[in-house]
């Protein structure tokens, strides 16, 4: 594949903006562990506190998500991207100006987090499900290429920057960064439209859940995958997302921790 193919994707416009925009998304989102995880260290430095805004985040968008698959196939995707992206923009706002000026209390980040979560259930299968809507299917392959590059690239450059921005800034600023690739990718979104329309899932939701719960429950090696998955990410979030901060804040520092994560993406 030579580069003019690669690059084929970026010529088709709506294209263009979804991918600035989702590659903005996920600089924020590589940041996002590193500043929400020292910034709950500067409001309670407690490991158990840093597990319980973890997990204030990550249990909505794993029970949501679901539901959010199947807002996604009834409202329109772009619609539920440019709103989900500012209502996430805003709570880690709101986040980073509690720890910024000292106020920050730990229920007020877990209130923020479950917030954020839960959008990010519906942001999910919205993103992947408006992909396919951008490009000629011929390009599909090479759109693919493209994401999985950038994103490659933003694991491994994205926790460095945070560390670098937790340690001379503040872990508020770098949660207010966050805050600002959500929201500017939001604007960006503006930008995209969807080739024609797409006819929305009839049925009733509880429907659409039922359906879908069976077929995944109805799928031996599917379920057997996600729950093997569950609980490798289970642990390796417990042990290295929750203990490894702390730990890291007292020996090689925030910036180090940063290039600790970013050593794990290049791995």
């Amino acid at each position: 594949m030579d580069t003019r193919t690669a690059l084929a994707p970026l010529r088709v416009a709506s294209f263009r903006w979804y991918f600035t925009a989702k590659m903005v998304d996920l600089s924020g989102s590589f940041m996002a562990p590193i500043a929400l995880a020292f910034a709950v260290l500067e409001v309670s430095d407690s490991p158990t506190a840093l597990g319980i805004v973890l997990a204030a985040n990550s249990i909505p968008m794993v029970i949501f998500l679901l539901l959010g698959g199947v807002i996604a196939d009834r409202l329109p995707r772009l619609l539920i991207l440019r709103w989900g992206n500012v209502v996430a923009g805003l709570t880690q706002a709101a986040a980073a100006a509690l720890v910024i000026t000292g106020e920050a209390e730990l229920w007020m980040l877990v209130v923020l987090e479950a917030v954020n979560g839960t959008v990010a259930a519906a942001l999910m299968p919205a993103m992947e499900g408006l992909f396919p809507q951008l490009v000629p299917r011929g390009m599909l392959q090479e759109a693919n290429v493209l994401q999985s590059m950038g994103r490659s690239a933003l694991r491994v450059l994205a926790p460095t920057a945070a560390g670098w921005l937790v340690v001379t800034a503040g872990p508020g600023w770098a949660l207010a960064a966050d805050s600002l690739t959500w929201l500017v990718a939001a604007v960006l979104l503006l930008r995209v439209s969807v080739p024609g329309r797409s006819e929305a899932a009839g049925g009733s939701v509880l429907t659409d859940l039922r359906e879908g719960w069976a077929v995944f429950t109805g799928t031996t090696w599917l379920w057997v995958v996600v729950l093997a998955f569950c609980l490798l990410n289970a642990i390796h979030t417990g042990a290295w997302f929750t203990l490894g901060p702390p730990h890291a804040k007292q020996t090689i520092g925030e910036t180090g921790w940063g290039y600790l994560i970013s050593a794990e993406a290049i791995g």
